[in-house]
């Protein structure tokens, strides 16, 4: 209402359109007033005053609802370009305006007609005095046979199962002789069946015993065994002078340098009232193969006495081996013989004698030198 609003400088809206019309161009006719000129500094900051609120005005009557601000608080439109008219302006000259150089389709001459297209020739149609071929006459078929009837084939007969056979009872025992009737007979005497563990275990210890005892044997009767050089044996007596002990000494060290594995070495020098000498040297110790031994011995001695013919000779004792062969010791011939055991190896050179007696003799002069222990 108008007399309740506190605000008395606001406009009274106006009551119809012709009276808004008329409020309008008496607003145009308002000069606008001066913009205040801004505080100068003066040290400090000016704060400028708060804004005002906008308000609102209703603008027609209450039935309408609708409101829109003030009209000096609405800013009136500018159009930028109503000075400007484009169709007055001379255009710049377009590139599609401008002469280019011939492409090169321009200067390609045009293509000649072609020639108009010639009719279809007719075929030509076949000979009037052609006669059409004749094809051999075609020969019946031959009739075929009556089908036979058919012989019905008959399977072979079934052969008979046989009929089975029921585990027929046993007969009643039968008394034996001497039993009075109508009293049954004793049990049936135990045999006992025979069992062959015992003898393949008796042949696995005859294999595993008996061989080791059957090679073993020799090994454990020649060895250990030791030497001494007895004074005599049989016609043979041991020579002590100077020219003897260096000769054994010579001979010990020789033997020292070729078996360093053997336990004790002996050496000596015998001879009888004839001057035949016999000059035996060896060691002692155990040996695995003898033989082996003494033919190796036997090979090292060639050298030193050129010996030929050297055979072996046959003790009738195993693990005993006993070689023979003839030498040169200087201008005299000599028979070089040696034995072998798993205890002992030596050698002796005898002058004047045979390889037969000198093996012999040896064997004498084994049994009075080696021990057993």
């Amino acid at each position: 209402m108008p007399g309740s609003d506190p605000d008395d400088t606001r406009p009274t809206a106006p009551s119809s359109p012709v009276e808004a019309d008329k409020a309008a161009e008496s607003d145009e006719e308002v000069t606008p007033t001066r913009p205040t000129p801004p505080v100068k500094w003066t040290g400090a900051a000016a704060v400028p005053p708060p804004a005002a609120k906008k308000k609102f005005r209703w603008r027609g009557s209450g039935s309408d609802g609708q409101g829109e601000a003030p009209d000096d608080e609405i800013p009136t439109p500018v159009d930028p370009w109503a000075h400007a008219d484009p169709l007055d302006q001379p255009y710049p000259p377009a590139l599609l305006d401008g002469q280019y150089p011939p492409t090169l389709l321009d200067g390609v001459p045009p293509r000649a007609a072609l020639p108009p297209a010639l009719p279809p020739a007719a075929l030509p149609g076949p000979p009037a005095n052609r006669t059409p071929a004749t094809r051999p006459p075609v020969q019946p078929r031959a009739a075929l046979p009556p089908p036979q009837a058919l012989v019905p084939v008959r399977k072979p007969p079934k052969r008979p199962k046989p009929p089975k056979v029921r585990n027929a009872p046993p007969p009643p025992p039968q008394a034996p002789p001497g039993y009075p009737p109508g009293y049954p007979p004793g049990p049936p005497a135990f045999r006992r069946r025979r069992r062959k563990w015992p003898w393949f275990l008796l042949f696995t210890i005859a294999c595993c015993c008996g061989c080791p005892a059957y090679f073993g044997k020799p090994m454990w009767e020649q060895y250990p065994a030791s030497a001494s050089l007895p004074a005599q044996v049989a016609d043979l007596r041991l020579r002590e002078d100077n020219a003897t002990q260096r000769t054994t000494e010579r001979l010990k060290a020789d033997l020292r340098a070729a078996h360093w594995l053997a336990e004790d070495t002996f050496a000596g020098v015998y001879a009888d009232r004839a001057g035949k000498k016999v000059t035996v040297f060896g060691t002692t110790g155990f040996r695995f193969s003898p033989e082996g031994d003494l033919r190796a011995e036997m090979t090292r001695l060639t050298d030193e006495y050129r010996l030929q013919d050297v055979e072996t000779i046959d003790t009738g004792t195993r693990g005993e081996f006993l070689s023979c062969g003839v030498g040169k010791e200087g201008n005299a011939t000599v028979a070089v013989c040696g034995w072998a055991d798993h205890g002992s190896l030596a050698t002796a050179v005898f002058t004047r004698r045979s390889p037969r007696d000198s093996a012999s003799l040896l064997e004498e002069l084994r049994e009075a030198i080696v021990s057993r222990q």
